[in-house]
């Protein structure tokens, strides 16, 4: 395929052109996990990927299709890298259903079905035109979220008229979303041989630490009593985080690929209201995916973390993500997964 033909009949602010015309390494790394993907899938299926989703060749361009396209590149590529006997590209795993996810590989008798989401994480705070604004947010879901707001929201405009106070807008219910939709493209658990994993492609430390929220914060999506049907989600056993989208958002600023799935940083949480235990899937795929929950759940525990709380340790898990990176990755490790600057 001509690529230099069809960058040039691409919108110019989409990334690969940009890349290619500054020649950055993010047109050379997305090469490489192109040629990768090529090995596996059909012309058609090629053509598609690149066109449709990519957009690449067309003169309109859609930015959050754009990096949800390029979350599933690097998610795919990824699995793809593990060996394997069988590999299937968007192909139904359910009988009489064409939905489908991203891809699904068997290996070592292990099968791994994955989707892929990226959410449009823009707009999170509402526009104001006052002269200064105020925005109220709470950690994950609260009980009296709605009353606390109103109250904080009067005391303060009414003292001052030139003050707005907003809330910022939750995420919770696009996560469920997401958990929903892999669950209708997931098969039912009929062994402990199949693993289907939900991989979520977000932004900065502070969007994981909300997200978090949504897994195990109030009435979270992973605990006993989640504010939604957990039923409606059993089939998926696992969830990635990954700031995928950030590094490809911000390709010229960070170490490393933007197109390398194991260039960016993981959080892997399994889901406590799975179908079966599954555990030797699990150990199979951890094998594979690296990410940094064990390690964080050793730092939330340490002298290092307990200090940095203080007069706070009952705020553990609100400061726990943006703590973890800050701190321990970049100060004391010199792990650098969003912008490099070292100390």
């Amino acid at each position: 395929m001509d690529y230099v033909e069809l960058l040039g009949q691409s919108n110019p602010e989409n990334p690969i052109r940009k890349a290619f015309e500054n020649k950055t390494e993010y047109y050379s790394d997305f090469l490489k996990t192109i040629t990768v993907l090529q090995k596996y899938l059909t012309t058609a299926q090629m053509n598609s990927l690149l066109r449709q989703k990519l957009q690449l060749g067309k003169q309109s361009f859609n930015e959050n299709s754009y990096y949800e396209a390029a979350t599933e590149v690097s998610v795919i590529a990824k699995f793809a890298s593990i060996p394997f006997s069988t590999f299937l590209y968007e192909t139904p795993t359910i009988v009489g259903t064409k939905k489908n996810p991203e891809c699904t590989i068997v290996s070592e008798g292990v099968t791994i079905n994955v989707e892929a989401k990226c959410p449009n994480l823009d707009n999170l705070i509402p526009f104001s035109n006052s002269e200064k604004t105020l925005v109220f947010d709470t950690y994950g879901r609260h009980p009296d979220y709605e009353e606390l707001y109103l109250d904080l929201k009067r005391a303060i405009e009414e003292q001052n008229s030139n003050v707005s106070v907003l809330k910022e807008k939750h995420k919770d219910n696009t996560l469920k979303d997401f958990l929903e939709s892999a669950h209708s493209k997931f098969p039912e658990a009929i062994d402990d041989n199949t693993i289907n994993i939900l991989v979520v492609s977000l932004d900065n430390y502070f969007t994981f630490n909300k997200w978090f929220s949504y897994l195990f914060g109030y009435q979270g999506l992973f605990l006993e009593l989640p504010f939604a049907d957990p039923a409606n989600y059993s089939r998926v056993d696992a969830i990635i985080f990954s700031n995928l989208q950030y590094r490809h958002r911000n390709n010229t600023s960070i170490m490393n690929s933007a197109w390398d799935f194991d260039d960016a940083f993981t959080l892997f949480f399994s889901n406590g209201h799975r179908q079966r235990l599954k555990d030797a899937a699990f150990n199979f795929t951890l094998q594979h995916i690296k990410n940094y929950t064990e390690e964080m759940k050793q730092y939330r525990e340490s002298i290092e973390y307990k200090g940095f709380l203080a007069d706070v340790d009952d705020m553990e898990n609100e400061f726990l993500i943006p703590t973890f990176i800050k701190e321990h990755l970049e100060k004391q490790k010199n792990e650098f997964y969003w912008d490099f600057s070292p100390q």
